[in-house]
């Protein structure tokens, strides 16, 4: 569009008809008949899921709302204001870029920023990381709004990072989007030193008390012959971000040319842009925020007006709401949150919500925790207060949790058996035993931390670790004792009834399983107390050693097929999720 075809003083007539010789009181809902009902159209767009605490049941996502209705107090003939047909009016911020005069007057903004970056920690702490920061022009769209660059990202005043090094720092400008984006893309690689230390702990070691292994040596010299072939002189490289890097041809002139899109061009064909507070919206709220309540958009954002009176607003915003968290198939879990908008002052009788698309996830970043199963938009105008509700199914992606939460807890159940393998004169048993139960009671410790504190849901993967704990403290209980009999001697304290029938039940299990033992210590006195020595069986003499390797064998294999049962049950339990696709 033309800029010379109207002047300031158009513009400026245009908004004192509008504002003060019509009176516009953005206080009062935007219908000549009050009447009847505004139809609002909600849309959500969803740029990605930011935080989801399960301790304090709060989801927190980032996203902007796309809005639309139609005020028929700011409507305007283009014919009879010298055809005009968009003016920007941009209220000043704490940082802002005259358009006007760019790039003549250039202005600084030092801020910090934080963003979104998905984490690829497959090769740590050797990993390299791929971070970008998109900036838009959020009120404005190709047609009047184009980015450039003349130094793209500068390091030079970059004070460096003793954890990341930046292999290099590239900016990319795309102009033919519908709104311009400039993304600033860091690549940065880990600086494994600190974590080399700290996990092996090789570097300690002195050459003249510790040489260096033959498996250390081969380690040396395979790496060696890997350099060989793949490193090679980094040549210096400064790039300068030239036009052609912003897909601008100045030959041709290919970068200014306006994209020509009919559909668009005619749906913004009288367009004007005002700051959201100088007219009126609706009052949308998060009705299920978790932080206190704090409204929609920012000063220093626009609304679209067309000269019909038809009204677009996309308020960005990070919302933290309130989600159940159901815990019970945890890292299996599947879990529902919902972001619930109501017009907080109106009631069904003067708003009506509506929507043309819905939950929109065109522009989702994607998260490396939770997978997006279904997004979708519910509208019930038949409350009191229209409510749009925004449901999110998601689903946990449970590779980090089975690697470093469930697995180790499987195999710290597996060594709990094992505690019986252990000869009891070692004196090593009661340490292992009580070092397994510490182990095991540090997992729930940790798992009771990520979970919120509510008696509605019982997880199973805490309940099997309820189960394996104790089972561990039976078996500290049983070493302990085991180690008391020990002591004991036969002359003073013999073997008494109890411990005969357990050291008989075990000799009758491993009759099936075992060879009859050939050396048996008889009573000389059998005759006496009228056993028949031909049998044998009465004349066994029972310790107490092996009433310890009786209880031993008869531990072990109990503990095995329980462990066993319970290990099966609960992953099976955790697998048939049936919100789970």
């Amino acid at each position: 569009m033309d800029s010379e075809e109207y002047s300031h003083g158009d513009v400026q007539d245009l908004h004192t008809q509008l504002f003060v010789t019509n009176s516009y009181n953005k206080k009062i809902r935007p219908l000549v008949d009050q009447d009847t009902v505004l139809n609002i159209s909600i849309d959500f767009h969803l740029s990605a899921i930011t935080q989801f605490d399960e301790q304090d049941e709060s989801l927190s996502t980032a996203g902007y709302l796309h809005i639309k209705w139609t005020d028929e107090f700011l409507t305007w003939n283009p014919d009879d204001n010298n055809g005009i047909n968009w003016i920007i009016i941009v209220l000043k911020s704490t940082c802002s870029v005259d358009i006007t005069y760019f790039p003549f007057d250039a202005q600084k903004c030092s801020m910090v920023l934080k963003s979104t970056c998905s984490v690829d920690i497959t090769y740590f702490p050797f990993d390299a990381q791929k971070c970008s920061m998109v900036f838009v022009v959020w009120s404005y769209t190709h047609i009047e709004i184009e980015l450039l660059t003349q130094k793209g990202f500068g390091l030079a005043e970059y004070s460096g990072s003793s954890t990341w090094k930046i292999v290099s720092a590239v900016s990319e400008f795309n102009n033919n989007l519908y709104i311009p984006k400039a993304t600033f893309t860091l690549n940065l690689q880990r600086k494994p030193l600190f974590y080399m230390l700290n996990m092996l702990r090789l570097l300690n070691r002195e050459e003249t008390n510790c040489p260096v292994g033959g498996c250390y040596r081969c380690l040396y010299k395979l790496v060696k012959c890997f350099r060989c072939k793949t490193c090679k002189p980094r040549p210096s490289k400064v790039s300068n971000l030239q036009s052609h890097d912003n897909g601008i041809d100045e030959s041709s002139g290919e970068g200014n040319e306006t994209v020509t899109w009919p559909d668009v061009i005619d749906a913004i064909d009288f367009l004007c842009f005002w700051p959201q507070d100088d007219i009126w919206k609706p009052d949308v709220s998060l009705h299920n925020s978790y932080s206190p309540f704090k409204g929609l958009g920012s000063s220093h954002l626009n609304a679209w007006i067309l000269s019909t009176g038809f009204v677009q607003w996309e308020p960005f915003q990070v919302l933290k709401s309130t989600c159940s968290v159901d815990i019970t198939y945890f890292p299996f879990d599947a879990q529902k949150c919902s972001m619930v908008f109501v017009v907080w002052s109106y009631t069904h009788v003067e708003i009506e919500l509506l929507t043309q698309n819905g939950f929109v996830l065109a522009e989702y970043s994607g998260s490396s925790t939770w997978e997006i199963v279904s997004a979708v938009s519910e509208f019930n105008n038949n409350l009191y207060i229209p409510k749009a509700t925004f449901n999110l199914n998601l689903q946990r992606k449970p590779l980090f949790y089975m690697l470093n939460m469930v697995i180790p807890i499987i195999f710290l159940s597996i060594m709990n058996i094992f505690t019986f393998t252990l000869p009891a004169k070692s004196g090593e048993r009661a340490s292992y035993a009580v070092t397994l139960f510490l182990s095991i009671s540090v997992f729930l410790t940790i798992i009771a931390a990520e979970f919120p504190k509510n008696s509605d849901n019982l997880s199973y993967l805490a309940l099997y670790l309820t189960i394996m704990t104790s089972i561990s403290t039976i078996f500290v209980i049983i070493t302990v004792l085991q180690l008391r009999l020990l002591n004991r001697e036969e002359t003073n304290c013999p073997v008494g009834g109890c411990y005969r029938c357990i050291y008989k039940l075990v000799k009758c299990l491993r009759c099936k399983t075992c060879k009859p033992r050939p050396s048996k210590v008889y009573n000389l006195q059998s005759h006496d107390n009228g056993i028949d020595e031909s049998s044998g069986e009465g004349n066994e003499k029972i310790t107490w050693p092996d009433v310890i390797d009786a209880i031993d064998f008869l531990c072990f294999w109990i503990g095995s097929v329980v462990t066993f049962t319970v290990t099966m049950t609960i992953l099976l339990a955790l697998l048939n999720n049936p919100d789970r696709d």
